[in-house]
């Protein structure tokens, strides 16, 4: 066995409050910070896409809508959705643009394609309305 060295505890005690004043604290790790992108154009809008946050289904889009904007705050907007005002978050909003040229095209309607003949010069007409 090793002879034991004792060490005077005052002697002791001091060094160790030297070395414990020489701690630093580890900076902090700041989680959930991250700025999210607000598009310039939502200011101005009148209608706006909602991101959706939940699991998607495959093929299923990243954005319902689009959606009538009723009011605008600095970070939460006030929607129209299926008839019902809710208070959406600006980080899940996106600005929808539509052509406000050609009222069918805004208004979300389709517009056929003009018919086109066949060899036959007879027009077909299929189950969407469309003609071909």
């Amino acid at each position: 066995p090793l002879p034991q060295q004792t060490e005077d505890p005052a002697n002791l005690v001091g060094r160790l409050a030297r070395i414990m004043d020489q701690l630093r604290p580890v900076p902090v790790a700041v989680h959930g910070s991250r700025r999210t992108f607000v598009h310039k154009d939502l200011t101005t809008a009148s209608h706006v896409f909602v991101r959706h946050d939940a699991v998607r289904r495959p093929l299923q889009p990243p954005y319902d809508g689009p959606y009538p904007v009723i009011e605008r705050g600095e970070k939460i907007f006030r929607l129209n959705i299926n008839g019902k005002e809710k208070a959406i978050s600006i980080d899940r909003l996106k600005p929808a643009f539509t052509l406000g040229e050609n009222p069918e095209l805004a208004s979300g309607t389709r517009i056929s394609p003009p018919p086109i003949p066949t060899a036959c010069r007879k027009r077909v007409v299929f189950a969407g309305g469309g003609l071909m």
